[in-house]
């Protein structure tokens, strides 16, 4: 009998456990991508927006010189968003794998004629309007 009360408290704790995460978990999809990006490393400014068919697309420029980079290739996935860029002064091409760790946060890990990982903080929100669907 003690076992069978053992295991009903134990239950009942998974339970309640079960019905507290949601109300503290963080759900983050392709939609926390939106909105304007810094990093401290680096000169690189990124805003990803959804244009007018609802597609996530990014533009990203170097502050320092004011050029942009060519999205050449733009794949979204959950809370990962993949791209190619060319940047026109170094002539580099690289593939980047940006992905969320927190809704203020973007890790970008860099491929292909530079190598390195960069984290970028959000910087504003925009403000989001129209019917949703």
């Amino acid at each position: 009998m003690l076992i069978v009360k053992k295991l009903f408290i134990l239950a009942l704790l998974a339970l309640a456990l079960a019905a507290a995460l949601p109300a503290h978990a963080q759900k983050l999809s392709s939609d926390n991508f939106i909105g304007l990006w810094k990093s401290d490393g680096t000169m690189v400014q990124n805003i990803f927006f959804r244009d007018g068919e609802g597609q996530i697309r990014l533009v990203a420029w170097d502050e320092q010189t004011k050029l942009d980079m060519k999205i050449e290739s733009l794949k979204v996935d959950s809370n990962t968003i993949e791209t190619i860029e060319y940047f026109e002064s170094t002539k580099w091409r690289t593939k980047n794998v940006y992905t969320l760790v927190d809704e203020n946060t973007i890790r970008n890990v860099i491929s292909g004629d530079g190598h390195a990982t960069v984290y970028f903080k959000r910087v504003d929100t925009p403000q989001i309007s129209g019917d949703p669907k």
